[in-house]
């Protein structure tokens, strides 16, 4: 490949929601520069979703209507992500496709129609399915990938922000070996 096309700054990006349908609660993005394998850039903000929280979704991130009641809502950070995200060469994340779609979903509900979206994505779910050995042929959780390249790792999965971290870990042992 060209060097030219070669993507030189990635974000890895993840979401969390009020549900599998519903809205940002928190957000992480990390800056990651491919040159010279540092992270440039950490985002990790907690949103008002001005919507109830599914008990399911908060059983699994742990983040309630109280701890989100004064954060700002969607529409005080869109722009912020919108940028970084547009800002790379390439977005990077685990099962990222839903994280898009709930990103598309909050631009449709603040009635803000772009295409801006146009980014080049890498799903380390999906490029990580044909190498991570389970018990039976599925799509990997980010645990189980990080589990299988780096053994069991005291990390506190469904939070944004360790999400993208232990993210770009796959990503390296994917891309770098």
């Amino acid at each position: 490949m060209p060097e030219s096309k070669k993507a030189k700054k990635i974000v890895v990006f993840d979401t969390e929601t009020t549900d599998i349908l519903g809205y940002i609660i928190s957000y992480a993005m990390v800056e990651y520069d491919m040159i010279t394998r540092k992270i440039t850039k950490k985002i990790h903000e907690f949103i008002n979703p001005e919507a109830k929280i599914n008990p399911e979704a908060y059983a699994v991130h742990k983040i309630s209507a109280e701890d989100v009641k004064d954060k700002p809502v969607f529409r005080e950070k869109r722009d912020e992500i919108l940028e970084t995200l547009m800002g790379a060469d390439m977005v990077v994340g685990h099962n990222v496709l839903f994280d898009f779609g709930i990103l598309k979903r909050e631009l449709e509900r603040d009635k803000y129609h772009t295409n801006h979206l146009d980014v080049p994505i890498f799903d380390t779910m999906y490029f990580a399915a044909d190498v991570v050995e389970l018990e039976k042929k599925k799509m990997p959780r980010l645990e189980e990938c990080i589990n299988y390249f780096f053994g069991h790792q005291n990390a506190g999965y469904h939070d944004a922000l360790e999400d993208v971290k232990m993210t770009l870990k796959v990503y390296e042992k994917l891309v770098f070996g």
